[in-house]
């Protein structure tokens, strides 16, 4: 018979173990928190920039968040007529 010990240590222990690996994929999404914000801000011109230079860099253009964060940067820019003006066909872009 499995005694109460041997269960609660091991429920502590999965416990713990998943706490740990919340926190770990938290920080992961962490790196492309500033486009995030200049997204929420209404700054699309700079989310779109940032968010191109990580699609061109060599460590992140494999990643999804930048491609996602500067197609939703287009798509918003093109609802709003007078920050469409600034940008080259931002629906067809998004």
């Amino acid at each position: 018979m499995i005694s109460l010990r041997k269960i609660t240590i091991v429920l502590l222990c999965t416990f713990c173990i998943q706490l740990n690996y919340n926190s770990v994929k938290a920080q992961e999404n962490d790196q492309y928190y500033e486009l995030l914000m200049l997204l929420m801000d209404g700054e699309y011109e700079k989310c779109i920039k940032k968010g191109v230079k990580y699609n061109e860099d060599t460590d992140t253009r494999k990643d999804a968040m930048p491609y996602l964060y500067v197609s939703m940067a287009n798509y918003e820019a093109s609802q709003k007529p007078e920050v469409a003006v600034d940008f080259d066909d931002p629906l067809k872009n998004a």
